[in-house]
């Protein structure tokens, strides 16, 4: 079991990520922080302050969270929209297609959803990293209301997240 919180800091006009803080449960904590005109993003650890590694990504880029916020701030039904995005230690184009309508049912009720996939390419070549989609209402809160990711690394890796009750009542 992993019980790690990361807070993300974006930009209010562009979501992209500005910084995150991560805690760790089997790791040392660390902070990124994001120089979005420069195109760099340094990780320093949360105790000493010291660099714990510095990437030269692009200007505007996104992490695997903000893009996803990302994607939810536009219509997505029916256009392509690219973001660059740095994960696993490379640099993605990112658009999400939308694949389809489906109705779900969740802890906290029904919503008519708009499924969306991520479209990655490396090098201007589509790469399928595993089976990622998303459930968005279809309303113009585009709420997430499931995620399912499935990938191999070294060994299968399964995450689904799934909206839940309000534990406060609201």
């Amino acid at each position: 079991p992993v019980d790690d919180t990361i807070d993300y800091y974006l930009d209010v006009e562009t979501i992209a990520p500005l910084r995150q803080e991560h805690q760790k449960m089997r790791k040392e904590d660390d902070v990124a922080t994001y120089d979005q005109e420069k195109g760099t993003i340094v990780y320093r650890y949360r105790k000493n302050g010291k660099i714990r590694k510095r990437v030269d990504a692009v200007p505007n880029v996104y992490d695997p969270v903000s893009v996803a916020y990302y994607f939810r701030t536009r219509n997505i039904e029916g256009h392509e929209d690219a973001r660059s995005m740095y994960a696993g230690r490379k640099l993605w184009e990112i658009t999400a297609k939308a694949v389809g309508f489906e109705r779900i049912r969740t802890d906290r009720g029904e919503f008519d959803t708009i499924v969306v996939e991520p479209v990655l390419r490396r090098e201007g070549k589509v790469e399928k990293k595993g089976d990622l989609r998303m459930w968005m209402t279809r309303d113009e809160r585009h709420l997430p209301v499931r995620l399912y990711a499935k990938f191999k690394k070294i060994r299968t890796w399964t995450l689904v997240g799934e909206l839940l009750a309000d534990p406060h009542g609201g």
